[in-house]
């Protein structure tokens, strides 16, 4: 199976639709999952004429911390191989969650200054979860660390949960350099995780931090610049650029603007000041978008000199059951213009754990196509080359073997085919004798064993013939034992052939909460589709935390449920809201009856 994957693009000065893709190989060895959520070209670092990349994976596990997260030096030979592959040794211990390499940017090239986003970082020396950081590695041209610095709580006023360093940009450079980094989850009169934007000049020297603005939810009173409309939940800042032309660029991938978690891009032109003079936002209702795009999600812009048309490349993961897509799109003149939209291109190539290059039609669902995305200076040896885009979810097809009794149908095949949540069972006979057909089982974590429906057979034949069954979508997310159990026209029935399959989400989480409306205990169910810590709560109308249902770990794509006493709450209406480590956010509505 195809664990991650890191895909190189070409987008021409001409470019202006999704045929203006072609490309070129870069392959890479031992990509775990979660390789290529952002990516970064680092100039040539080892000096032998190719341009190198830094890969962000900030759900690697380190010395058994889950999602610690890391970063991967690709030294390249060419603009189309890559020669071999240096981990950075963190100099700080990384603790789980911490999320390190969720964003990446580099400082300078000569020598590389790498800055690496820390989203999940707990703060220092204080009770703040998830404030986050910003680590500034000096990196030696063997891929090793030299010197540390970080930007974080010390420097930049930050509350419990704002995740700084979900992404970051350099928006000027020199001795003194203006970064934007963007605090995906900090809250707003809005409500929660509307997200901001911190602009702050850093001496490149010395390490000092000078904080300049910060751009975030109207009425805040920590905001310098205000963008009208931020709503809850969106996450403005997840993902950061900085334009030509006096241009910012921000992304906020789980704003519901025309539909759910379809997601906006916000471009804010700024005066010399570097105060943003406005901010005009590309969402659904100019664009076509569906549920679940996540649009905004990485973000990047052309290098300084560089004839390319399109004004920034805006990532998609979520597009197609998280197949993923980018979008092209053009801002000039003060307003949004051109945009152009490509998943996965036909001739496109992808590295993967087997080390080599391998042609991909397009990409499975579940690939994320899009959660990073960068443009390096062309090569000069391939000059194509000049779009690479990050994919690094798994989400290819899960297959199973038969097992168990021997029926008296001839079974033949019989497998699972995964496409996110949505699960299609396919199995074939070479004969059949008095088969009156199948009913189709499934058992989960709690052991038992359910019945999802009836296929009828054939009787008796001696040809080979094929079935397939879609499992209910009300089957909750988790990995489950799919069995066949074969009846005969006389009644008999014979458990036979089992399948393993995991059953996904349609959106990175579900939420649910029965029975609502509620006059006595009610159960909370929910699920996330990447492992994260996991906060539920219960908020009032007045938007006041009255209860937590939950808080700590969720593992992936496996559902929870919790009790809530009937006692807990007065009368009245709720909303529950769920608010995860990585983005995951959902929320339900409850109604408590007396």
């Amino acid at each position: 199976m195809i664990r991650s994957l890191l895909v190189a693009l070409s987008l021409g000065a001409a470019a202006t639709a999704s045929a203006q893709f072609t490309t070129t190989p870069v392959a890479t060895a031992s990509m775990p999952v979660g390789y290529g959520h952002s990516v970064v070209p680092i100039g040539d670092l080892d000096g032998n004429g190719a341009g190198d990349y830094a890969v962000g994976n900030p759900t690697l596990t380190v010395s058994g911390e889950t999602n610690a997260g890391g970063v991967r030096i690709q030294f390249m030979t060419n603009a189309t191989t890559v020669g071999s592959t240096v981990d950075l040794v963190f100099p700080v211990t990384l603790l789980a969650e911490d999320l390190a390499g969720f964003s990446l940017a580099v400082l300078t090239t000569s020598p590389l200054r790498l800055m690496v986003g820390n989203p999940g970082f707990y703060g220092n020396g204080e009770a703040w979860a998830e404030s986050g950081r910003v680590f500034v590695f000096t990196i030696n041209a063997a891929g090793a660390i030299t010197a540390t610095d970080s930007i974080d709580d010390t420097d930049v006023s930050l509350a419990e949960g704002d995740w700084f360093g979900s992404s970051v940009a350099v928006v000027s450079s020199g001795a003194t350099a203006r970064l934007a980094i963007g605090a995906a989850k900090t809250n707003c009169t809005a409500g929660f995780d509307c997200g901001a934007v911190h602009v702050v000049d850093y001496n490149v020297t010395t390490g000092a931090v000078t904080p300049v603005r910060r751009i975030g939810g109207a009425g805040w009173s920590g905001v310098t610049d205000a963008v009208a409309g931020l709503p809850a939940g969106g996450q403005f800042g997840w993902s950061v650029a900085a334009g030509t032309g006096s241009v910012l660029y921000a992304g906020a991938p789980y704003s519901d603007f025309g539909g759910t978690n379809r997601g906006a891009a916000y471009a804010m032109p700024y005066d010399g000041l570097g105060a943003v003079t406005s901010a005009l936002r590309l969402d659904a209702m100019s664009v076509a978008i569906a549920d679940n795009a996540e649009f905004g999600y990485s973000l990047a812009t052309p290098p300084a000199g560089a004839a390319y048309r399109p004004s920034v490349l805006i990532g998609s993961p979520g597009t197609s059951a998280d197949a993923g897509s980018i979008w092209a799109a053009t801002f000039a003149g003060g307003a949004w213009t051109a945009t152009s939209e490509s998943g996965s291109p036909p001739a496109a190539r992808r590295g993967d754990e087997s080390t080599a290059s391998t042609e991909a039609s397009a990409m499975a669902a579940g690939s994320r196509f899009g959660a990073g995305v960068a443009i390096p200076a062309p090569a000069a040896d391939y000059p194509g080359v000049d779009v690479l885009v990050g994919a690094p979810g798994a989400g290819q097809t899960v297959a199973g073997t038969t097992s168990g009794n021997v029926l008296p149908v001839e079974l033949v095949a019989f497998e699972a085919v995964v496409n996110g949540a949505r699960v299609a069972l396919r199995w074939a006979t070479a004969s059949e004798t008095n088969n009156a057909g199948f009913r189709i089982e499934a058992q989960g974590r709690d052991g038992a064993w359910q019945d999802l429906g009836f296929v009828a057979g054939h009787g008796t034949t001696t040809e080979q013939t094929a079935y397939t069954f879609d499992v209910p979508p009300t089957l909750l997310p988790g990995r489950y034992t799919f069995r066949l159990a074969q009846l005969d026209l006389d009644g008999a029935v014979n458990h036979g052939a089992t399948v393993e399959a995991v059953v996904g989400m349609d959106g990175p989480a579900l939420l649910a909460v029965s029975p609502n409306p509620a006059s006595g205990p009610m159960r909370v169910t929910a699920a996330v589709r990447e492992a994260q810590a996991v906060r539920v709560d219960v908020i009032d109308l007045l938007g006041r935390r009255v209860a937590t249902i939950h808080t700590g770990a969720m593992a992936a794509g496996e559902t929870e449920t919790w009790s809530l006493p009937s006692g807990t709450l007065a009368a009245g209406r709720y909303m529950l809201v769920l608010s995860g480590a990585e983005g995951a956010r959902k929320t339900a509505s409850l109604i408590v009856a007396r």
